[in-house]
């Protein structure tokens, strides 16, 4: 069973071709219900004509709004991983930098602890050479001495 079409409301729906979502949905609803008849007059073929190339076109350029909502927002997604990659590639470099950093200082921290002990060992050395020379010089006041006294 095909419903009936009120030309007249569907006129006035043509006339102020509004842009309420509801009333275009409901008569593409009674226009996508509706079988032709073969009893419709010409002046109602051409409404129901003209309402449905209103329904197309509406039908169009939502389509084409929603695709460049679409690539619009298509567009911000691919800039914001570009963004992010590149954020994780400084952070990656920025954590390659703090490790290298921190290998440095224990081999820095290795090196020094070398270091120390070169230290230490040359201070053992040195007190040992002071140590020997404390002794020469008090074999040379002995010897001094002696010659000083063996000439007296």
């Amino acid at each position: 069973m095909t419903q009936q079409i009120n030309y007249s409301a569907l006129n006035d729906f043509l006339d102020n071709q509004t842009d309420d979502i509801s009333s275009i949905y409901l008569w593409y609803e009674k226009l996508s219900e509706y079988d032709l008849e073969g009893n419709e007059s010409p002046a109602e073929l051409e409404t129901i004509f003209h309402a449905m190339k209103f329904l197309m076109s509406f039908s169009f350029t939502a389509a084409e709004e929603l695709r460049e909502v679409a690539e619009r927002e298509a567009v911000a997604m691919a800039e914001k991983e570009e963004a992010w990659e590149e954020q994780k590639i400084a952070l990656k470099e920025e954590l390659d930098t703090l490790r290298e950093r921190i290998t440095v200082s224990a081999e820095a921290g290795d090196s020094t602890e070398a270091f120390r002990a070169q230290i230490d060992s040359l201070r053992e050395e040195n007190r040992e050479l002071e140590k020997t020379n404390r002794d020469r010089d008090r074999e040379m006041a002995d010897l001094r001495d002696r010659s000083i006294c063996g000439s007296l």
